[in-house]
């Protein structure tokens, strides 16, 4: 009997703590992908909260064992709601982490279930394990026996449960140990010919949606540099997506094939399913846009967000910074664990923030979320104007955090700030391309510059709509439909009108017309009818002075 305590006491551990520790220990490991490694200190914070879990669960399984049959019904009736709670947090994660590998279509379809319950959970979590107790307490009032046998199933829940021990925590040592993969020392830049001095600057605007900012934008939402980036340029205004997250959408680009899955190896080495052979194969990035830009001597460049480019890119590029975001932060870190701190001092951390939760009912403050997006924001901004403003590099990647949600930014005083929605956020990146495009306009290769304006994917209002960030304006504007036509603009050196390809085209043509510009196949409007037998544009004349 006292053998089972123990496997109940390991049991209730892992379960109080999955939910901060289970990215590390899932099988695509897709948060090594994001995340700065290695994860020595929190995994050892992890380690040592199981293990003091495991012996406070055990000296309290004993001390329940002595108690009086009227207390043992009560502490086993809040016990065991407890549990079935804690329980039920979990199945949300995993559901979760199930609905972020699903393709474009089941992903936007599955996104109102998944927010409807992370939204549900969110707001009535706490209040759910009152519900519950009250629910149990009440069983041991009036059903005595039937309390008794739910208390018995749930204890052997427990111990069959503290079997998943033997793979979790030999995974975690090991990941522990696991030395990070370097990021390839960047390349040498090439010195360029004198007469090389033909530029291309591609600015990627993370959840950027063409539909609101072309075909249906609000009259009172201004953003005059991106109309007349429009106005004066090529524009796709009816390409089919290549996905719906970031992580899987931007390889896809950057490769030219089409990307629905991928996992990541402990040492944050990029894997994706391959649909035609049927596995998993490593992503190259010899065989990416960077890598044509650089065998063609245009010294490729990349300031991003979120995306591990340095690591994952790195040997193909001649100059890389990466953002990686409040994204790559582990559910143990947003609760204030870091790698910097010593794993006592993680271990120290982790008992302090669910005693928090349950008394606030909070994890992190929007506040303290939105000041690091703004951070980041800026950094990117920074990286970027350094790789504008160096000359060897002609092929620059620019992704930005903006306006992905949630916002950070006051449109009418234009001004960083902790809130905002999306509306708010898409002003932000209005403004940004004005920045970016007065940091060209004083370069001297302006005028030899082509700018590309692109967006991962669309404003994908079923990940957000039933989120507590989501406001009555954006409700209003969105009229909660999701449009999922990304941008992509095209502004050649010295053009002055705009022409739309309205025709419905993959994204990944994006990837057919770069590539044919790296290889000077594409240089003016034309070339791209006349290489890629694309559908004759419609001109529309410039409805703002360029």
């Amino acid at each position: 009997m006292k053998g089972r305590w123990l496997l109940e006491a390991v049991g209730a551990a892992l379960l109080l703590l999955l939910p901060d520790f289970c990215p590390l220990i899932l099988p695509r490991k897709i948060a090594f992908y994001h995340h700065r490694l290695p994860v020595t200190n929190i995994v050892g914070g992890v380690l040592l909260d199981l293990l003091g879990a495991a012996i406070l669960g055990t000296i309290l399984i004993v001390l329940f064992s002595r108690m009086s049959a009227g207390w043992r019904r009560g502490v086993g009736a809040c016990l065991a709601a407890l549990v079935c709670w804690r329980a039920a947090g979990v199945f949300s994660i995993v559901f979760g982490l199930w609905n972020s590998n699903l393709g474009l279509a089941r992903a936007a379809q599955s996104s109102d279930a998944y927010w409807g319950i992370m939204h549900f959970w969110s707001r009535f979590g706490r209040f759910s394990a009152y519900v519950l107790v009250l629910l149990f307490a009440g069983l041991a009032w009036v059903m005595p026996t039937v309390l008794a046998r739910i208390v018995r199933a749930v204890r052997f829940g427990l111990a069959a449960f503290s079997f998943c021990a033997l793979w979790i925590v030999p995974q975690l040592m090991a990941l522990a140990l696991a030395r990070p993969v370097k990021p390839a020392p960047v390349q040498a830049s090439v010195k360029l010919h004198p007469a090389h001095r033909r530029r291309i600057i591609w600015v990627l605007f993370d959840e950027l949606s063409f539909n609101l900012l072309f075909d249906h934008h609000p009259p009172a939402l201004p953003t005059p540099n991106l109309q007349n980036l429009y106005d004066t340029s090529v524009s796709f205004g009816n390409l089919d997506p290549v996905g719906y997250y970031t992580d899987r959408v931007i390889p896809s680009l950057l490769a030219g094939f089409r990307i629905d899955q991928i996992a990541s190896t402990s040492r944050g080495e990029l894997l994706f399913f391959n649909m035609q052979d049927h596995r998993w194969d490593a992503y190259d990035s010899r065989h990416t846009l960077f890598a044509l830009a650089s065998a063609n001597g245009w010294n490729p460049g990349v300031a991003g967000w979120y995306i591990p480019y340095c690591r994952t890119f790195g040997a193909v590029l001649s100059s890389c910074s990466w953002v990686p975001g409040i994204q790559e932060d582990l559910p143990i870190e947003r609760d204030g664990a870091s790698e910097s701190k010593s794993a006592m001092a993680n271990a120290l951390v982790l008992p302090e923030a669910p005693l928090t939760r349950l008394v606030s009912g909070k994890r992190r403050g929007r506040t303290a979320m939105l000041d690091h997006n703004i951070r980041d924001y800026l950094q990117v901004m920074k990286n970027a104007g350094g790789l504008i403003q160096d000359g060897n590099i002609r092929f620059i990647f620019l992704h930005l955090p903006v306006p992905h949600p949630p916002g950070f930014y006051n449109r009418k005083t234009h001004r960083l700030t902790a809130g905002g929605d999306y509306l708010d956020n898409l002003v932000l990146a209005d403004d940004t391309l004005g920045v970016l495009r007065q940091e060209i306009d004083r370069t001297p290769w302006a005028s030899q510059t082509t700018l590309i304006v692109s967006s991962d994917h669309s404003w994908r209002v079923p990940l957000w709509r039933t989120g507590n960030d989501w406001t009555a304006e954006e409700e209003r504007i969105s009229q909660g439909r999701f449009d999922p036509r990304p941008v992509f603009i095209i502004h050649f050196p010295g053009q002055d009108s705009g022409e739309e390809i309205s025709e419905s085209l993959p994204e990944l043509v994006e990837y057919q017309i770069i590539a044919g510009m790296l290889t000077d196949e594409i240089k003016v409007p034309g070339d791209l009818q006349s290489r890629l037998l694309l559908p004759a544009p419609v001109s529309r004349q410039s409805a703002m002075v360029p």
